[in-house]
């Protein structure tokens, strides 16, 4: 299945309009009162889906994007790659925050997400990514993530990450180790904070400056044992908490 979906808004009498809104399966793009929803109109992407997703925000314009529920990446029936391509132009003094959900990689899925933001000068993005890998108790598939974001033609942050279970060494540092969900949240405008490290038993939260109004935080957590108890958890978080 390939689709296109398409997200413009401009600044318009003081406030923000959608001047176009247009989607396909296997998601549909709702307007809201913070910017658009974004609803998952069929299962998937399944292994074979090529989604396109094309996010434009004008000068002086401010948009939410905000993923309804988890998105689950499913296998195909012969093994088949699904794609998905997300590009996102925001002009001067603009502003797009992407309030991402879970995207979760189930078993025997492989999956390409491209990711291209390009800013003005000017503009402010506050982008949250936030990866599941396997439903509980499983390993997850292939998904192969790139991230790259410009602003005025100079690259600001390009990096990519293939998260596979059965590439060797992937339960090591090298990989995810023990983790199973990984966050990155990067933001654009405010003042970046100094580096900092929060660990806790299921945790590991990393705050890096990548310039000075540039800042990434990384969260590596684990889902705990099935059967846990709450109040065991909140223990054991209390106790083992700690920075660096």
């Amino acid at each position: 299945m390939k689709s296109h979906s398409l997200v413009v808004a401009r600044h318009r009498d003081g406030q923000t309009i959608l001047s176009d809104l247009r989607s396909e399966p296997p998601i549909s793009l709702r307007p809201t009162r913070r910017g658009v929803a974004v609803v998952g109109s069929a299962a998937g992407p399944v292994g074979g889906d090529d989604a396109a997703l094309v996010i434009e925000v004008g000068a002086h314009a401010s948009l939410c994007m905000e993923p309804i529920a988890a998105t689950m990446l499913f296998p195909g029936r012969c093994g088949e790659e699904s794609r998905q391509n997300i590009r996102i132009r925001v002009g001067e003094s603009g502003h797009l925050q992407w309030c991402g959900q879970p995207m979760l990689s189930v078993i025997g899925s492989r999956h390409l997400q491209r990711v291209q933001i390009d800013l003005a000068a000017t503009a402010t993005l506050d982008y949250l990514d936030w990866i599941v890998m396997g439903r509980s108790s499983e390993e997850g598939g292939r998904l192969d993530t790139e991230l790259r974001v410009v602003r005025e033609d100079s690259v600001i942050l390009h990096q990519r990450q293939v998260y596979d279970a059965f590439e060797p060494g992937w339960a090591t540092s090298a990989g995810l180790g023990r983790y199973d969900e990984v966050k990155q949240h990067l933001r654009v405008g405010p003042v970046a904070r100094p580096t900092k490290v929060v660990s806790s038993p299921l945790q590991v939260e990393m705050v890096t400056p990548v310039l000075d109004d540039v800042e990434l935080k990384v969260t590596l957590s684990r889902r705990p044992p099935p059967g846990t108890p709450a109040s065991a958890l909140d223990v054991a978080s209390c106790e083992g908490s700690g920075e660096v």
